[in-house]
């Protein structure tokens, strides 16, 4: 295991993670009030227009105003508490397992020590875009244009620059490996053409991403003769897709359809929710493939049964499509049995 902080703890690495993540979760808060998520989390009184100084304070600030306007005593909701909260969390769980646990490391990604940090900033910022997204879809069920689209063309432009912050190569293929002899086929041009590959894995996952939520979103559409997909999910997925490229997103995709049904059953079985967004399971999806990544990639039960290999060859993309519609039919499935769990009254 590669360490890249040798002279600093886990529990100290943790603490400054979780301290840049609640300042992020603040910014996130702030631009989601701009956006769409309405006076609740604005830094003003909405009764009286007073600038609320505590609430420039990360989550201490919520607490200490108790959740009420100094001036007037109007109430307001905890919600900039908990995306400050729920930001700082994922950043030091992140960070943990990524530099700590190597868990993106895979044998055939190496990149420059430098951009190994590049990597890890460039998750942060999908990580603060994801939750702002997750923010306003709990809200007012809609992801926003000004969060997706902005963040597809940094995702491009972090990934062309860098041309070495991807966690898997735009092609590997295990299936031409040949045991104690060489590894798996990857194109020569990767490695002499590193921004362009980077340009590449980074356009593939977003079309990737963008791609296959769109078809769930028709499938969803014709089973359920109604709209279950926004089109934020789409666009929500291919920003994602644009960060992390087209394999992982693959997983991610498949790993959504279960956060939605824990997540949902629990949410209508203690709070009766009428409508469970899907896009904040999307974002739980993308990130625990961020968290995992290695994991997933080089599980391998049996010699003759490896996930990687998958994704070496069309019949393996073929297996992997199956896979994925019917996750989506199961989840489908969920949606309509979901409508009919007895909820808690209100």
């Amino acid at each position: 295991m590669t360490n890249l902080f040798p002279d600093i703890s886990p529990e100290l690495l943790g603490l400054f993670a979780f301290l840049v993540g609640i300042v992020a979760g603040s910014i996130a808060a702030s631009w989601s009030g701009m956006i769409s998520i309405g006076p609740s989390l604005a830094i003003k009184c909405t009764e009286c227009k007073t600038l609320r100084i505590t609430s420039l304070i990360p989550m201490v600030g919520t607490l200490i105003g108790r959740g009420k306007c100094r001036r007037c005593d109007a109430k307001s909701s905890f919600g900039r508490f908990w995306i400050e909260l729920g930001c700082g969390l994922a950043f030091a769980v992140y960070v943990i397992a990524v530099a700590k646990f190597d868990s993106q490391r895979t044998p055939e990604v190496t990149p420059d020590p430098l951009w190994i940090y590049g990597r890890i900033v460039s998750h942060f910022i999908l990580l603060w875009l994801l939750i702002t997204a997750t923010a306003t879809d709990f809200r007012d069920y809609v992801i926003p244009d000004a969060i997706t689209i902005p963040g597809m063309i940094a995702g491009i432009l972090i990934a062309t620059g860098s041309g070495d912050t991807q966690i898997i190569h735009l092609w590997v293929d295990w299936n031409q490996s040949i045991p104690q002899l060489r590894g798996p086929f990857i194109p020569d041009w990767i490695q002499g053409h590193r921004h362009f590959h980077g340009l590449a894995w980074s356009a593939a996952g977003l079309v990737a991403g963008g791609g296959l939520t769109w078809l769930a979103r028709i499938i969803s559409g014709v089973m359920l003769g109604q709209e279950a997909l926004g089109f934020g999910d789409v666009t929500l997925m291919a920003m994602a897709g644009s960060f992390i490229g087209w394999q992982p997103i693959v997983f991610a995709f498949l790993l959504a359809p279960f956060c939605g049904m824990l997540v949902g059953a629990t949410a209508k079985l203690l709070f009766n929710t009428p409508y469970v967004p899907y896009g904040p399971y999307l974002a739980a999806a993308v990130y625990f493939v961020m968290i995992g990544w290695q994991w997933l990639w080089l599980f391998e039960p049996a010699p003759e049964i490896s996930v990687r290999r998958l994704f070496g060859d069309w019949q393996g993309l073929l297996i992997l499509t199956g896979i994925a519609v019917g996750a989506l039919c199961l989840l489908l499935g969920f949606l309509r049995l979901y409508r009919m769990i007895p909820g808690k009254k209100r």
